[in-house]
This record gives structure tokens, sequence and C-alpha cells, in this order.
């Protein structure tokens, strides 16, 4: 039986309406703004609707032509090589649960800044390895294991058609700290979901979890973002 998505069963919408609520301060009337790794644009759609316009990149091709019969601009483009743009071309650039599968990170880092505008932001999300439930493999305390146990583990128990069976890096705020390092950090949120907007597979232990406060020592992931100066 093919694994389902750790996500299904709950709101994209949701999840994209509670980062608009917390980033939306950040992206200028007007601005332009580019999302690495748009998916079906779900978020370029929000900031659509507050006059931000959006351009975005997405390899998976199911999900582009999704986000392009939505109205937007979408390339076809590996993000861990030299990004198609001019210098200084945007006023911000969103990665919302992508830093993470970027296996050239500096390469990504370097073009990032080189696109960015003076005074321009980067705004990142990314889950927490350290989350008791992987939401990547769905596999409980992945994140803890050494590589090569944790890829076995991966190999073990998760089926190569799974929909998220691809490069997953352990990479945590001070990992994404070392990369920006010439950037300003502004904004840091620990991140978590409504009970009813976790992964279905947790759901039931979430209350006990939040009654404990362990999503504040253990939250579901991060938000930064970083200033170009």
């Amino acid at each position: 039986m093919k694994k389902k998505n750790i996500w299904e069963g709950t709101s994209i919408n949701k999840r994209m309406d509670l980062y608009m609520d917390r980033l939306a301060k950040f992206y200028p009337k007007n601005g332009k703004n580019i999302e690495i790794g748009c998916g079906e644009g779900y978020f370029m759609e929000r900031l659509r609707e507050k006059g931000v316009n959006s351009l975005g990149i997405e390899t998976d091709d199911s999900e582009r032509k999704r986000a392009i019969d939505r109205g937007f601009k979408v390339l076809n483009h590996d993000a861990n090589t030299r990004l198609p743009f001019q210098d200084s071309s945007f006023d911000t650039i969103t990665m919302i649960s992508i830093f993470e599968h970027i296996k050239n990170k500096k390469t990504l880092v370097s073009e990032i800044r080189r696109i960015l505008k003076k005074g321009g932001l980067c705004i990142i999300q990314i889950p927490n390895p350290y989350f008791p439930l992987d939401l990547h493999y769905q596999l409980p305390f992945w994140g803890y294991l050494p590589k090569r146990l944790s890829e076995i583990y991966v190999s073990l128990l998760v089926p190569k058609d799974y929909s998220i069976y691809y490069y997953v890096s352990k990479t945590t705020p001070l990992d994404v700290r070392k990369y920006f390092k010439d950037l300003e950090l502004i904004y840091f949120k620990k991140n978590n979901f409504n009970k009813k907007d976790v992964p279905t597979r947790f759901q039931k232990y979430y209350s006990i979890y939040h009654l404990l406060r362990l999503d504040s020592l253990l939250p579901m992931g991060f938000i930064m973002v970083y200033k170009k100066r």
C-alpha cells in the first residue's frame, strides 16, 4: 500500500493563512517577490491578494502546472544552481519548507544575496528536525539518529514511491544562521499549528504534547527573516 503524505487530511490553506498572518508585514505592497519551491502557489495566492507581485520556482511538473493554471509565472529551475535573474531583482525571497531540501546550500545563499535588493528580506520557514515525529518521512525520532543510521531507517521503512522520498537534511536555525551569516536576522519565531492542522498521525497526542508545554521546547518548526544590509 502506498504511504500517504504526512499532511494528507489537513488543510494547506489554513497553514498558509497562519504563515501569512505572521509574515504579511514583511512584504511591501507592489513589491517583487520570488518563492523558491512554490508548489501549487498557495502562498503566492495570499501575497497576490496583498498586492505583492510573485514569481515562482518549482521543479515538480504537476505542482508547477497547477500554479501556472492559477495565473502565476513559475519557472522550472534547479535551486542548487545559479538563478536566472539579474542582480538586485527582488524585494523579498520566500522559502517555505524548502531550505532543508537544498543540497548546495552555499550556492543558493550566494545567489539569494546576489538577487536580493539592498534592504531586501529573505523569509525562511523550516521544520524542526528534532520534533518527535519527523515531518517528512513520518518516522519517530528520525532527527536524533546519526546520518548513516537515519538513512538505513528511511530505507527500511519508507517506500520508494512515497511522495517525499528525496533529499532531506537535518537543518536547524543554527545551520541557517551559519549560511546567512552576512545577513541580519530581524525576526525569529517558533512555529506550531493548531491541533486540527497538525499531521493526522500526531493529532491524538498533540493535546498532551501542548499541555506539557513540549511544543514550546520542541516546536514543529521555525520562521526566520534575514535582511540584506
